[in-house]
């Protein structure tokens, strides 16, 4: 069975609840700015994680997942890997991220893209509240590169490094919540 990185598990149809996959807008206010990227093998992107734009080309941009070297530091161009139709297959009842070797809808992360989009979200000791800073994990230390976090993470040494960075501008626009049948958790988060 295919596994997310984050957790998520088989979707949840419950009535009432909550089921705004990873990836999703959550609201339009405005201009909502989505463009392509390309992002090389071996990056192993899902929707609705956070990524780098690296290099802007004829008709998009080329992209890669976040790592370690990007701790401490918000990375000068970020995205949403927005979930849409586009080049997508579905795995075990799910749908994951998208088909290989194809471009990406890229959720740009700028101050005048207004929509919210749902993203991965890890909970810490630090409860997320409406209005609170997002951190972004790098995949150093125990974080999980792409998903956010409620405060800042370092690798716990005596002379800690973080392992996140605060993603200037965006805040939760709503508290999490679970959108699959498994405790794996999901938050919108936009502009302020």
């Amino acid at each position: 069975m295919a596994t997310s990185k984050y957790g998520f598990g088989d979707l949840d149809t419950r009535v009432g609840e909550r089921n705004l996959m990873p990836g999703s807008q959550f609201d339009l206010f405005g201009v909502t700015l989505i463009d392509v990227a390309l992002i090389p093998s071996g990056n192993d992107l899902e929707f609705g994680e956070i990524f780098v734009l690296e290099d802007e080309v004829e008709k998009g941009y080329v992209g890669r997942a976040l790592n370690e070297n990007d701790a401490g530091t918000q990375p000068a161009h970020l995205a949403v890997y927005h979930k849409d139709n586009v080049g997508t297959f579905q795995r075990f009842g799910r749908i994951l991220r998208g088909l290989d070797n194809v471009g990406i809808s890229a959720f740009l992360l700028v101050d005048a893209n207004k929509a919210g989009i749902a993203v991965p979200f890890i909970e810490t000791d630090t409860p997320a509240v409406v209005g609170g800073k997002v951190y972004v994990g790098t995949g150093a230390g125990d974080t999980i590169a792409g998903a956010v976090y409620a405060e800042a993470q370092d690798d716990g040494e005596v002379t800690p490094t973080e392992t996140t960075f605060e993603l200037d501008g965006y805040f939760f626009k709503t508290l999490p919540y679970e959108p699959t049948r498994t405790n794996a958790k999901a938050i919108v988060i936009g502009v302020k």
